[in-house]
């Protein structure tokens, strides 16, 4: 029963995002947490509670518009052509924050350790898709400033990133 409810919440948050984009005709674009080359076990097992919680045309969208893994880098470049970044408290989202871009963390679990760790803005929580569909179009209509003006905490709470300097050359 447990399990059914923080499955429920990561694909609460897969539904929502894909009837945003359908709904307000914008691009998804879907980086895979497991290679099917890699670990196709995992994988499936992805695909499968995909399958057996959104409806036929939700998984075909989806399907449609996950992105193939090619190199080992795609998910950052995904997350660097995005306007904003939508998911569940990960550290892509952090670091997307931490560079000076858009977020918004959705935690639809039963659970607080999936909390994004600034609130803001950039972070909701047990909400319904009305009001994060208001979030998300409120996010992608303000500017970068103002946005970070409505969010806790300085975006290296999460994640230090200085431009000048690169992580390589500190270490």
């Amino acid at each position: 029963e447990e399990d059914h409810e923080f499955e429920k919440g990561f694909i609460d948050v897969a539904k929502f995002t894909i009837k945003f984009c359908i709904k307000n005709n914008m691009k998804l674009a879907c980086p895979q947490k497991r290679d099917a080359k890699v670990n196709p076990k995992l994988f499936n097992r992805d695909i499968n509670l995909y399958k057996k919680h959104l409806t036929s045309s939700e998984f075909n969208y989806l399907i449609k518009n996950f992105l193939k893994k090619e190199g080992q880098y795609s998910s950052y470049l995904a997350m660097l052509q995005s306007k904003i970044v939508v998911g569940t408290a990960s550290t892509l989202l952090r670091e997307n924050l931490a560079i000076g871009r858009k977020i918004l963390s959705c935690n639809l679990t039963p659970t607080n350790i999936y909390d994004f760790p600034i609130r803001g803005i950039c972070s909701i929580k047990n909400c319904t898709y009305q009001e994060f569909e208001k979030r998300l179009l409120e996010i992608y209509s303000i500017p970068e400033e103002e946005y970070f003006s409505k969010i806790e905490k300085k975006p290296d709470y999460v994640m230090k990133f200085d431009k000048n300097h690169s992580t390589i050359n500190l270490i």
